[in-house]
């Protein structure tokens, strides 16, 4: 017998080095509480525009292209389109959501610690959403979460329909930081009658 595992999660992680001036740019935004009141979040929700992080954001582009090209095997080139800067202090945690209008979403840790909250992916579709399966141990196959630790400069890519969420930020007189973005198909997609050009 053969089991084939087929239509994985591709998740892209890596380090990525964040300048002093750009953590000093992320920290002089304006923030405000969020809705949900669980977090602090940038008000300007392409913080990634400013010309003093253009080369970050450069950079970022780079490794996203890098992974639909090297990973995905896709040749269309995606741009960011937009980007934010969440802070949670103690108690605060990102509730289970996926990113609308977009084609890969990212993370970047810009301050975090060991226990200050991992990255977790969800699917609530294992085999059917309607029933709780008896688990003889918790695998990649079966899993409805999987854990993925951080550190500060972790920056992860997926695609933006799944679903993931944060552990609560437990630490006193602490904050985790994270740059969020999305993107988008950059020129054009598809070929004969299904092209569009988006410039």
């Amino acid at each position: 017998m053969e089991l084939i595992n087929i239509f994985s999660a591709p998740i892209l992680k890596t380090h990525f080095e964040v300048k002093h001036h750009w953590r000093s740019y992320f920290n002089n935004l304006d923030y405000e509480r969020n809705q949900m009141n669980n977090a602090y979040v940038s008000s300007n929700f392409n913080v990634l525009e400013d010309m003093g992080v253009r080369v970050m954001k450069r950079k970022i582009e780079e490794i996203v292209n890098m992974y639909m090209e090297n990973y995905l095997r896709l040749s269309n080139r995606l741009r960011i389109t937009s980007s934010w800067v969440m802070k949670h202090k103690q108690g605060d945690f990102a509730q289970c959501h996926q990113h609308k209008n977009s084609i890969i979403s990212g993370v970047l840790y810009l301050q975090t610690k060991k226990g200050a909250g991992n990255l977790i992916f969800n699917r609530n579709n294992f085999l059917s959403p309607s029933f709780e399966f008896d688990r003889i141990e918790s695998t990649p196959l079966n899993t409805e979460d999987m854990e993925f630790n951080v550190d500060t400069g972790t920056l992860l890519l997926f695609p933006s329909n799944l679903h993931h969420y944060t552990d609560v930020q437990p630490f006193a007189d602490y904050q985790r930081v994270c740059l969020a973005f999305n993107t988008f198909i950059d020129e054009s997609i598809g070929n004969g009658d299904t092209r569009i050009e988006l410039k």
